[in-house]
């Protein structure tokens, strides 16, 4: 759409630049031969030319800029809906950070302007050369011949340039990457005296980043150089001989004026695409790693046929994981509890995160009988780790990240959510309670009941068949961890699955099987 609307705006845009040049090339010779009586009217479709002229640059600057929006958030939506766990865990998260917000800020400009300049170069550049044809014939050949030069230069030039953009995208990316390490170990590094260290390696590759741009500036610079000195070079030729043959008397005034004031406008439309081609080729160089998380998170699709209220086993068939898991093998029921047991470090988390596609496994995970990718479409998920955000209590347990219409407190189920906080023990944290980033301002076994709850509000909301939660207790004193256990087992008495693991034995009173794994 936003192409087509281009196409329009650059043919009304052309028809402007002819009329305009046309008609302050009447309103001269007029003025010459002293034909007064021409000029209102010349001057009346310079004006006209002039003033469409303005309106569909207007109008293709704000369809472009609509393009470059729609288009920068189609891809950070895609991109962050495609961020999954596996990714996450492989990858730094200022690499992340900096893609997700320069790289695709990077973008408007090729987007929102080096692609519509070249749809616009595309359809005014080769009219206006057959408008000089119809007005003489000369001029045309003359900038048709001279014309094809330029996209020349541009294509030897942008081949340097492709590659310092490139250098510069991934030095900034080391620096955003490198700045964000010395930021979260800083406590660490002060405490040894490494501080100062930190400092000389933030300038070094401060100072790498910068000479990577000015050797960008030099290459866009020596590119508008050669632009301009084609461009005007070019022009200069049809001028000469526009100039000859009015000297000769073979050629009208209003001939050879148009004609000359044709010819800048055939290289103005290309050299403005050499122009924003360097300012836009940083977001090209961004757009590799965009599409590398879209595409790269992608993962087979979720054949789960079975809804989640209807999930009446789960199994596992020789699931492993090379080198962190040894072959597993077992089966869970509704209304059951499955206790996963072993010491710290045999593969417990990685057993649920093989559970839940989140890393890579050999083996079948089979629902109700059919083989599925993961459990994570009927299921919901504690993890041994919590992840908190800055926000309530209740922010935190019903994920919503600010008061918009989408997350408004009516969309809030009370009930599930009141009963996702008594089962997870949760009555001495108030709902109100504000959270710092990462979860300041609640202990280890807060934030572990938090999470505890956020998955039973999945349960209770979504009707979520199987409860996963890993080592749920760790940080909870025995009382605490008592309470936590017979709402486990209430959980599941009310027809769900609950796989729990655990490396402590108190857990095994609730359990109807006890899966051991060995390091």
């Amino acid at each position: 759409m936003y192409l087509a609307a281009g196409v329009v705006f650059a043919l009304f845009e052309v028809a402007g630049i002819v009329v305009f040049t046309g008609g302050l090339a009447h309103a001269i010779s007029s003025v010459v031969a002293r034909d007064v009586a021409r000029v209102p009217e010349a001057v009346a479709w310079t004006v006209m030319g002039l003033a469409v002229r303005a309106l569909a640059r207007y109008a293709t600057d704000v369809s472009a800029h609509a393009a470059g929006s729609a288009v920068k958030l189609q891809l950070r939506t895609e991109a962050v809906a495609a961020l999954d766990v596996r990714w996450v865990r492989s990858h730094n998260s200022a690499h992340d950070t900096t893609v997700l917000a320069n790289g695709i800020d990077a973008l408007d400009d090729y987007f929102g302007r080096f692609i519509p300049q070249l749809v616009a170069t595309a359809v005014v550049t080769p009219i206006i050369v057959v408008a000089m044809f119809r007005i003489d014939a000369t001029s045309g050949l003359a900038v048709a011949i001279t014309l094809p030069l330029i996209p020349l230069f541009m294509a030897l030039i942008g081949w340097a340039t492709r590659t310092v953009q490139d250098m510069q995208w991934h030095t900034l990316q080391a620096l955003s990457v490198s700045f964000h390490e010395v930021v979260t170990g800083l406590p660490t590094l002060l405490a040894f005296g490494r501080g100062e260290r930190q400092v000389v390696r933030i300038r070094a590759v401060t100072d790498d980043y910068r000479q990577r741009t000015m050797a960008v500036l030099r290459v866009s610079f020596l590119s508008g150089f050669a632009l301009e000195i084609g461009a005007s070079l070019s022009v200069a030729i049809v001028a000469v001989f526009i100039g000859l043959r009015l000297v000769a008397g073979d050629m009208q005034l209003v001939d050879g004026l148009w004609a000359l004031l044709l010819a800048p406008e055939a290289f103005v439309a290309v050299r403005q695409v050499g122009a924003l081609f360097h300012s836009s080729a940083e977001g090209v160089s961004a757009s590799a790693d965009v599409l590398a998380i879209i595409e790269g998170t992608s993962s087979a699709p979720d054949t789960t046929v079975v809804g989640p209220e209807s999930v009446e086993s789960v199994e596992f068939d020789a699931l492993a994981v090379p080198g962190r898991l040894s072959a597993q093998s077992w089966a869970a029921r509704s209304g059951t509890v499955t206790v996963v047991h072993g010491p710290s470090g045999a593969g417990k988390s990685t057993m649920f995160d093989a559970l839940l596609g989140f890393t890579e496994h050999a083996g079948v995970v089979r629902c109700n009988g059919r083989d599925v990718p993961h459990l994570r479409s009927v299921g919901a998920w504690s993890p041994q780790d919590a992840a908190l955000i800055a926000g309530t209590v209740e922010d935190n347990i019903v994920m919503r990240v600010a008061p918009d219409a989408a997350n408004s407190p009516a969309t809030i189920n009370i009930e599930a959510l009141s009963l996702a906080v008594q089962r997870a023990c949760l009555d001495d944290v108030p709902l109100t309670t504000v959270l710092g980033e990462g979860g300041a301002g609640v202990s280890g076994g807060q934030a572990q009941r938090i999470s505890l709850a956020r998955a039973l509000y999945r349960v209770f909301d979504s009707g979520a068949s199987v409860l996963i939660v890993d080592e749920p207790t760790s940080a909870l004193d025995s009382d605490t961890e008592a309470r936590v256990h017979r709402s486990l087992r209430t959980v599941a008495d009310e027809g769900r699955i609950v796989i729990a693991s655990s490396h402590r034995g108190s857990i095994r009173a609730i359990a109807d099987q006890t899966i051991e794994v060995v390091a």
